[in-house]
């Protein structure tokens, strides 16, 4: 999906500015500390502005102004991002046909970071208009502006609503997680990876959910990349109970780690990196792993192992776990996709891979016990209409995102969004060593 199948698909303003305002509702009760949501009725005289912002990197901005809308989104990670080049600049096209009514947005210095407006999707509407426009902007196959992954309110059920929903009713947000949110960090060209200070979109002293929260860092200044929550993709090997072994992981063994990496990327030329936690390392930036390994236990996190079969882990990752227990745990809040599977001495005993608009891609071996409330139905999915709207039915008999909490409790021994129990893993209190290895592949399962 790009900028040109998303003018197709949203809502006229009215309707956009309603779903706006019913996020941003959700975000304020179930996370008012650091809300995903916001919206600004009278931001500025007669302008509305709903924004989002998911701590990993990624933002969208809606004026709804008198003249029109003018709606601008940034994904760090696409192909279209003016941190492509140095000095930035704009995918081309990107701005071109921006009526004269609008165009005063882009050059406004409440939008702009370091002078310059970062985004890689801009969409508006004039006044009177009957559709929505964007400039002419062009990607190849392998190409993206990030649309896909921005998720503007113009579906009826997004998974982030879904989860406000199952939230609001069912595990409410603990305070202790909330201070994790990271901040905005772009990569920047002259300095590798130095974080940046936080963008300068601030509420201009309006009033509503989360005024005056733009700006605002949490307590850590975490590295462009690092989890938000319900993003996994992780490898564990044990010698025994999992948890357990964590719950006594001091500092990892750094010549101990590094053969773990060398194992896993034969072929890859690694450097060190910057390293971080198990909560917050569980989804590392591309080209990035995060590892630990001490007396017992090897911990792997890297994008690379979210893959659609579990079964299909590559053979030497497998062959590594020879009389060893290995758990491979993946999740995408995204498209809310799980994966996760256990081997025992090599043998696979169980694997499961879905989510809503796949389906079931793969179901081997017995339920663990801790799957069984969900496929018994008594953890049904929580999904609620937009206004005015009627529910869809949800493709799945529970949502994988709740279900993917519940696995990484039961096999690894703590969480990524919900509600801590006394007897969870202190994640935060381990560490992992970071590395790099550029965008090297993980070997196929089969030569």
């Amino acid at each position: 999906m790009t900028v040109h199948t998303l003018v197709t698909a949203l809502p006229d303003p009215e309707v956009l500015r309603a779903r706006c305002r019913a996020l941003a509702l959700l975000d304020a009760l179930l996370d008012p500390d650091v809300p995903t949501h916001t919206f600004f009725p009278e931001w500025r005289p007669g302008v509305d502005l709903a924004l989002m912002d998911n701590g990993s990197g990624d933002q969208y901005a809606i004026a709804f102004d008198p003249a029109g809308v003018f709606l601008h989104g940034f994904d760090h990670e696409c192909a279209a991002t003016p941190w492509r080049v140095w000095p930035r600049a704009h995918w081309p096209g990107l701005l071109d046909g921006l009526p004269p009514s609008l165009a005063h947005y882009p050059e406004d210095p409440e939008f702009q970071f370091e002078e310059f407006l970062d985004a890689t999707v801009c969409v508006w509407r004039e006044k009177n208009a009957p559709t929505w426009s964007c400039g002419p902007v062009t990607f190849t196959a392998d190409e993206s502006d990030g649309a896909d992954a921005l998720h503007p309110p113009h579906r009826r059920h997004p998974g982030h609503l879904r989860r406000l929903r199952r939230g609001l009713l069912r595990t409410p947000r603990h305070p202790h997680l909330r201070r994790h949110r990271p901040v905005r960090h772009p990569p920047h060209p002259r300095d590798g990876d130095r974080p940046l200070p936080h963008g300068r979109l601030r509420s201009g002293g309006a009033t509503g959910a989360g005024a005056g929260l733009r700006g605002r860092r949490p307590p850590h200044g975490l590295t462009r990349g690092e989890t938000m929550g319900a993003k996994t993709g992780l490898l564990m090997y044990a010698d025994g109970d999992i948890p357990g072994l964590l719950r006594h992981a001091e500092a990892p063994d750094p010549d101990r780690t590094s053969a773990l990496v060398r194992r896993s990327y034969p072929d890859a030329a690694i450097g060190r990196w910057q390293g971080s936690t198990l909560y917050n390392g569980v989804y590392p930036p591309p080209g990035r792993a995060y590892a630990g390994s001490w007396p017992g236990l090897d911990v792997l996190a890297d994008q690379r192992l979210m893959i659609d079969s579990p079964s299909q882990l590559p053979e030497h990752l497998v062959a590594a776990g020879a009389g060893r227990r290995l758990v491979l745990h993946a999740m995408h809040s995204v498209v809310d996709w799980l994966a996760f599977a256990v081997w025992e001495d090599g043998h696979l005993l169980r694997s499961l891979s879905l989510s809503p608009d796949s389906g079931v891609i793969e179901n081997i071996g017995t339920p663990l016990p801790f799957e069984q409330p969900y496929w018994a139905g008594d953890r049904p999915a929580d999904v609620i209409p937009w206004p005015g709207e009627e529910q869809d039915t949800y493709p799945l008999p529970f949502h994988p995102l709740e279900l993917g909490e519940d696995a990484l409790r039961s096999l690894c021994g703590f969480i990524q969004e919900g509600y801590p129990e006394p007897d969870d893993v202190d994640a935060e209190a381990i560490s992992l060593l970071g590395f790099r290895m550029g965008d090297v592949a993980i070997p196929p399962r089969s030569l």
